[in-house]
């Protein structure tokens, strides 16, 4: 038995605000060593830390207005 074909969601650009993709790249640039150091002093492990943070801002840029 096949598994069903998935069709990838591609966002449309007039969707997506100018500019958006290089905020979100900014803000993760700014913050994402002090968010793991913060989550590693939280969970005590800093790979778990760094698992967090980048889950936070992949939720985050699926969040980020225009996004669908």
């Amino acid at each position: 038995m096949r598994a069903p074909k998935t069709r990838r969601r591609e966002p449309r650009a007039s969707a997506v605000p100018a500019g958006a993709d290089r905020a979100m790249s900014e803000l993760y640039a700014q913050n994402y060593r002090p968010l793991v150091r913060l989550a590693a002093l939280l969970v005590g492990d800093p790979a778990d830390a760094e698992k967090i943070v980048q889950d936070a801002f992949v939720d985050l840029h699926c969040a980020w207005p225009g996004r669908s």
